[in-house]
């Protein structure tokens, strides 16, 4: 399962990205979407949490075209990258991230 304490490797590419949360007092983000964290399996609802954020930044501008769709993640240094599809990235400056799965069984891979 892709779902390891390593950010960069978790199987986020074609994750459905539902909704980006930043909680400010307690200075962390969440990031909802469904993932196919197993290969040839259903998405699964799951979140991302991201803890001791200083810097967020979610543009939409769609410069490759819309999409709702992760094309991968990355991490440079304390910031936790998340390229879309439509090729907007989302820079997440934080200390930690980890992720949960919320519940099995979402849509079914194509």
């Amino acid at each position: 399962m892709g779902t390891g304490s390593d950010f960069a490797e978790w199987r986020l590419h074609d994750a459905i990205l539902d909704s980006v949360a930043l909680e400010w007092a307690s200075r962390s983000c969440v990031l909802t979407l469904e993932a196919f964290l197993e290969e040839a399996a259903d998405a699964e609802l799951c979140q991302i949490r991201f803890e001791g954020v200083t810097d967020l930044r979610v543009p939409h501008e769609s410069p490759w075209s819309a999409s709702v769709h992760v094309n991968g993640q990355s991490r440079r240094g304390s910031t936790f990258v998340i390229e879309m599809q439509s090729g907007d990235e989302i820079l997440i400056t934080a200390k930690t991230a980890s992720l949960t799965v919320e519940s099995r069984g979402g849509r079914t891979s194509g």
